[in-house]
């Protein structure tokens, strides 16, 4: 569904627009000059990400939640020229399938995920490492390091000629707002300095996780959130 110039949302589940499986994370696709990369996979079950035309040469992970990692394993073996790209700690999970390390375990006995949903191993083309920038065409990736939600957690900031977007997974979400979960990565005071360190960045249009985007402003999003940050506490959370 292409939801600004050069831009598709792929994948949208229950906490977005429902395009795809209830259980998907919001996933984009990227026109760049010389083809199209992704963010995020989705969860992996069917209905199919709806993927653009043209040649996708790159699908880069923010973090390894099923929500968003799942997928990683179908398009990995459905498009023959993708590299998949994510932090370390994410190509670790990812590639093993480790369960365990993704709190896919708990989800399930929390009754987040059904019991037989599979998490298969994706092998990793690249890894990016903290802050490292990538080059694609006509378009500048920067992989931000944004621990908090999870700690393998990257945010990428994505400049074009004429334009700067920000893909920040699960870090924060339209009105501000971030999700903490009863999980062993999840950190109050990373993702405070986390939050901190985005509202350093200058971007205008947001494409989060879940939830609503915005095309125009997105800064306005963190300044929301830095309200409560500034006054030591942290955000609501979305859900």
């Amino acid at each position: 569904m292409k939801i600004a110039d050069g831009i598709h949302l792929i994948a949208s589940g229950n906490l977005g627009v429902n395009l795809t499986h209830p259980l998907d994370c919001n996933a984009f696709a990227v026109e760049y000059s010389e083809g199209v990369f992704l963010i995020d996979a989705g969860v992996g079950q069917d209905p199919r990400p709806q993927l653009p035309a043209g040649k996708i040469t790159h699908l880069l992970l923010t973090h390894y939640h099923l929500d968003h990692a799942g997928g990683a394993h179908w398009l990995e073996n459905h498009l023959p020229d993708l590299a998949v790209c994510c932090s370390p700690q994410t190509a670790q999970a990812v590639a093993t399938a480790d369960q365990q390390a993704i709190s896919l375990t708990a989800a399930k006995r929390a009754g987040v995920y059904p019991n037989h949903f599979p998490f298969h191993p994706c092998p990793i083309s690249l890894i990016l490492q903290p802050n490292e920038s990538l080059t694609l065409g006509d378009t500048i990736v920067q992989a931000i390091p944004t621990p908090g939600h999870s700690r393998d957690m990257y945010t990428y900031l994505v400049k074009q000629p004429d334009r700067t977007m920000l893909f920040p997974g699960d870090t924060f979400f339209h009105s501000g707002r971030i999700v903490l979960q009863d999980v062993w990565d999840c950190d109050v005071p990373a993702y405070a300095n986390t939050l901190r360190r985005i509202n350093t960045l200058e971007f205008d249009m947001l494409f989060p996780g879940h939830g609503l985007w915005s095309l125009a402003n997105g800064r306005r999003h963190i300044a929301s959130a830095m309200d409560y940050v500034n006054k030591l506490l942290l955000p609501p959370n979305l859900v």
